[in-house]
């Protein structure tokens, strides 16, 4: 399977997207260079690279790139309930924890799924708080989380 990537330039840092012909497979932040490969964009990439720029400008979108994730049954279902928070809403490891199995005692596996995801900022990860209000974790530093809350007015 053919696989493209690009790297983003964006005001809160360089973004690395990956992607095949049919989805999205990886997007997170990156220092890397790209010294001797050259990107190779295709049509997911391309607009990617729209919504995200929107995205970080502050404008109110759902993205809508068609995604490939790879990871357990529990971590999918938490990545698939990620995706359905809308832009400017928060919710707590716990709550999505009982969203998705009833149980608010596995907030903490709830919280290592957002570590794992692969696909950063349109499986919105940093939307996921501790239920005492305090920021809780994010794999690519607490500041970037913090200035995608505020980006989005969260706090």
């Amino acid at each position: 399977m053919k696989t493209y990537f690009s790297i983003i330039k964006t005001n809160l840092g360089n973004i690395y997207a990956e992607a095949t012909n049919k989805n999205l497979i990886k997007l997170y932040w990156t220092n890397k260079q790209i010294k001797n490969q050259k990107q190779t964009k295709n049509r997911i990439l391309v607009n990617l690279e729209k919504q995200l720029i929107n995205y970080l400008k502050g404008k109110k979108i759902k993205f809508n790139i068609p995604l490939y994730m790879k990871g357990s049954v529990f971590q999918k279902k938490v990545w698939k309930n990620l995706q359905k928070l809308n832009w400017g809403e928060k919710k707590s490891y716990s709550e999505i924890s009982e969203k998705i199995s009833q149980n608010k005692k596995s907030a903490r596996a709830v919280g290592n799924a957002c570590s794992k995801n692969p696909i950063l900022i349109v499986v919105p990860c940093h939307r996921v708080i501790s239920s005492n209000g305090k920021f809780g974790g994010y794999k690519e530093g607490l500041n970037k989380k913090k200035k995608l809350l505020e980006l989005e007015k969260i706090i």
